[in-house]
Formats: structure tokens, C-alpha cells, sequence
């Protein structure tokens, strides 16, 4: 019984991995895919003790129920480069045109869920 017990961070770990890229998922089925430009690119410095590295964050102009709409990405996690003026998919959530996703944040969720099973799966079969 020890053994199990001692095993059971790992599936735990890997259960809030799936469910986080689940609950991501879910908000990019719900929400509604649209074209948006990209009007501005903010960046932010993010020191740490160990490393240091820019994130990246974009405002997206796009059409939503008859009207333009301009909404700041608010996260930093974008590594890759954003151009101002060109067009990318994003997610809108439809009670709430403020809300969305990008395209980056869809591929984290995927890239979330595939960890966490990765680690759930290794620890059930490996571990236990």
C-alpha cells in the first residue's frame, strides 16, 4: 500500500494537467472562431531568479455581431513574435466579446492536456 500512495503525485499531477487543457479546450469549442487583426504588440521583460525571458501580448481589432470590436490578449506566455497588421484566428466568446483566445492559447490547451496524459498514463503503467 505504501507504494501506491507514494506514486499517487504523479497522477495527481497529470489530472490537473488534463483538466486545465480540457477546461481550455472546452472555452475554444464554445467560443466562436474569427479573423482579427493584430493593431498593437505589447511586450513584458519576466525576470526570475534562474532566467529571464519577453512575452508577448496582442490587441485584436475583428468584426463580432455587427460591430468592431478592439481586445487586448492579456497574457504574457507568447514567445514567438506578433506582426501589427497581420490577420489571426482567434476565439470570441459569444456572451462576452471582451473574452477570448487565440490561436497560441488553443495550441497550450492541447499542448496542457497531451502532458498531463503523458504523466498519467506513465505513471499508471510505469509507476505503480
Amino acid at each position: 500500500m505504501e507504494f501506491m500512495i507514494e506514486n499517487l503525485g504523479p497522477l495527481v499531477f497529470g489530472l490537473i494537467f488534463i483538466i486545465y487543457g480540457l477546461y481550455i479546450l472546452r472555452k475554444v469549442y464554445i467560443y466562436i472562431p474569427t479573423k482579427a487583426l493584430c493593431v498593437h504588440v505589447a511586450e513584458k521583460q519576466i525576470y526570475r531568479t534562474t532566467f529571464f525571458r519577453e512575452g508577448r501580448s496582442g490587441t485584436y481589432k475583428f468584426m463580432f455581431n455587427g460591430s468592431y470590436k478592439t481586445v487586448d490578449e492579456n497574457n504574457f506566455i507568447r514567445a514567438k513574435k506578433l506582426q501589427v497588421g497581420k490577420e489571426y484566428k482567434i476565439y470570441v466568446n459569444p456572451d462576452n466579446s471582451e473574452e477570448i483566445i487565440s490561436e497560441f492559447g488553443r495550441n497550450f490547451g492541447i499542448m496542457f492536456f497531451l502532458f498531463g496524459l503523458f504523466i498519467f498514463v506513465y505513471s499508471l503503467f510505469f509507476l505503480w
